[in-house]
């Protein structure tokens, strides 16, 4: 193997050898790849190498080229939070389809060292996506924000057919708002949420009606496959937070699929706390939420209204007749 090599200042330069090795090792694209290394990165490199990388997501972002499936990989060094976050002072409005981005970490299931944050900037959203056919691995994303009475996320999600796989989510744990959420969706469709996590259990949620998944009321939220995924939330006192909240009668158009969830929420120093209902906000007045072979813990009822009847869970134990899951197979 080739002898590894530093630039002026002490950071490895991968040579050609050095740098097939790691190309080898991503999925394959059809584009270029660009590289961002919150560490040594900056912003007048070209990222087409580790070396070379950019300091951020949003640089690399800007070199990729709609349609031509080029991809991101983000590195991460060590364990801080400076070593491993790439910070973001504005929303990336993420329009662009076909790009794959891959976080260059252990690839844990929780907070992955592949880390997209805010730095000082409150953000609504870190990334609002309303791109297609893009998918990200194992990539964490946190919005510390903490803005009052607007509807917040790290991920705003009204792209289609995108593909998100062993990543996790995690919304703002700054104040108590009933408009906090992990991921929102608006209008998104078809879109695919594979091993991932959504909440977080060191910080608290509060008693706000905040959720893990938010559906606002733009037509053509459906067809949203959940598989493997977890969601876990630490409240300390209240019933009000959900797993999934509907923002009007218009949120839902078509099929949402759960499989093989497992949602939990917990009270520091106690067992658990019993929430009132894992669906919260109003009924949709079309499309049905289907829950196959799922856990619930820390939760009352998938859903604690009667006669909403939209949730249909398959698989486990369902709710009583007198609380608004649908007839079972």
């Amino acid at each position: 193997m080739a002898k590894r090599r530093t630039d002026g200042y002490g950071n490895y330069v991968a040579d050609s050898e050095d740098l097939d090795i790691i190309l080898g090792s991503l999925p394959p694209i059809r584009g270029t790849w660009y590289f961002v290394d919150p560490t040594s990165g900056a912003a007048a490199n070209n990222g087409l190498s580790p070396g070379g990388a950019k300091a951020s997501i949003e640089s690399a972002y800007a070199l990729c080229v709609s349609g031509a499936g080029d991809g991101i990989v983000v590195m991460s060094a060590g364990t801080t939070s400076a070593g491993t976050t790439s910070y973001l002072t504005d929303t990336i409005a993420w329009s662009k389809h076909g790009i794959t981005v891959v976080g260059l970490c252990s690839g844990g299931y929780y907070n992955q060292r592949a880390r997209i944050s805010t730095a000082e900037t409150d953000l609504v959203s870190l990334i609002n996506m309303t791109g297609a056919n893009n998918r990200f691995f194992n990539i964490s994303l946190y919005n510390g924000a903490d803005i009052s009475n607007a509807q917040m996320a790290a991920l705003k999600l009204a792209g289609v057919r995108n593909a998100f796989i062993n990543c996790d989510f995690k919304g703002s744990p700054a104040t108590a708002s009933a408009y906090k959420s992990d991921l929102w969706l608006s209008a998104a469709h078809e879109n695919l949420f594979l091993d991932c996590n959504f909440g977080n259990a060191s910080y608290d949620a509060g008693d706000n009606a905040a959720c893990h998944i938010y559906m606002d009321g733009t037509t053509g939220n459906g067809q949203n496959r959940f598989r493997d995924c977890t969601m876990i939330a630490q409240v300390s006192a209240g019933t009000a937070f959900g797993g999934l909240k509907s923002g009007a009668a218009t949120a839902l158009n078509g099929v949402m699929i759960f499989e093989n969830l497992v949602a939990a929420a917990w009270q520091a120093n106690a067992n658990k706390i019993s929430l009132a209902s894992w669906f919260l906000g109003t009924k949709p007045t079309t499309g049905l939420v289907l829950v196959k072979n799922s856990a619930l813990g820390g939760y009352a009822a998938w859903d604690a209204t009667a006669g909403n009847d939209f949730i249909n869970v398959v698989g486990g134990a369902a709710d009583d007749a007198t609380n608004g899951v649908g007839a079972l197979p």
